[in-house]
């Protein structure tokens, strides 16, 4: 298992402590398991949380992923 520097995790620690959103997450990253080699491809994000996140990162968000839509329509970008 790699480990990270104390440097590194004390600033991790520092933006846990005041970031309610990344400190929530933490337990669900308790339960992780990294995938089988080989099996590596990220689910889709749900759509609730998507509408979420879009709402919040605003009109850039759903700009881009329509670019990049596009942009894997017509072969210009390499999927993944």
């Amino acid at each position: 298992m790699k480990t990270l520097a104390p440097e590194i995790m004390n600033l991790i620690g520092h933006h846990l402590a005041s970031c309610d959103f990344c400190n929530a997450e933490v337990p669900l990253l308790a339960h992780y398991q990294p995938p089988v080699r080989g099996e590596c491809k990220a689910p889709d994000i749900p759509i609730n949380l998507r509408i979420l996140a879009e709402s919040l990162l605003g009109k850039n968000a759903r700009e881009r992923r329509k670019s990049e839509k596009e942009s894997l329509k017509y072969g210009l970008v390499a999927e993944g």
